[in-house]
């Protein structure tokens, strides 16, 4: 987790297996960039998911639009649907209820603008590993 991306950890709390984790993010218009990382690209941006058997890695560069953000919270409450989980917003440092999404997109807003104070000229849509290439 670096400077430059946003980071939320989903933990699985019903019996679901990675592969099947892995074709719900793929109904949902992401692409398999490794056998459990998966990404979706979007005019505002690049969100990454990272499946291991303990849970679910969300990211994506704080240099990208709000609307991926908003994407994200949609793709979340999707997966709930399906999958029982619980959030975990690294840069909030507590855990989020589906409820109270909208303190994610603030707290994106607040951290991005901060990104934009050092490094004004990263334009989005970008990946995470691209930010700083």
């Amino acid at each position: 987790m670096g400077f430059e991306s946003y980071n939320l950890d989903l933990k699985i709390l019903s019996g679901f297996e990675k592969g099947q984790i892995k074709d719900v993010f793929i109904d949902m218009n992401y692409k398999a960039i490794d056998e459990y990382i998966l990404e979706k690209s979007l005019e505002c941006g690049f969100v990454e998911v990272w499946i291991a058997d303990d849970g679910i890695s969300i990211r994506t560069a704080k240099a990208n639009s709000e609307q991926t953000v908003v994407e994200i919270i949609k793709d979340i409450k999707a997966l709930n649907e399906i999958i029982e989980i619980s959030i975990f917003d690294f840069q909030l440092k507590q855990e989020l209820t589906l409820e109270k999404m909208n303190l994610l997109l603030e707290k994106f807003n607040l951290l991005r603008n901060e990104f934009y104070t050092f490094f004004p000229n990263i334009q989005y849509p970008i990946r995470c590993e691209d930010v700083f290439r």
